[in-house]
């Protein structure tokens, strides 16, 4: 019969080997990838997004000059400037607050 004790780890060792291993449990999650409520709460402060890049009057067709991505002032706004680009803007937005589609026709 063989032993194969040479490759085999104490009782320490092993303990010490399941310990690690669930630890790293919490690394690989629960396999829900939904946002918590702080980590929306960050998305919205962080996420850059179209906005002003000054008063805005309706009936301004948007462009470079009028528009960018940036952080909004108000937590709304496209998260894409091809949404927002070339089209006119139906009511009034102020520097640094989003544009979303809602807004342009």
């Amino acid at each position: 019969e063989m032993e194969d004790y040479i490759s085999a780890l104490s009782v320490q060792d092993f303990a010490a080997y399941v310990e690690n291993m669930n630890g790293l449990l919490s690394a690989i999650g629960q396999g829900d990838l939904a946002l918590t409520e702080a980590e929306t709460a960050y998305r919205h402060r962080a996420v850059k997004r179209v906005v002003a890049t000054s008063d805005l009057k309706p009936g301004t067709v948007l462009d470079a000059n009028t528009i960018k991505l940036s952080r909004a002032s108000n937590a709304a706004g496209a998260f894409k400037l091809d949404e927002i680009l070339g089209k006119t803007l139906q009511s009034p937005a102020n520097k640094g607050e989003g544009i979303d589609v809602g807004m342009v026709a």
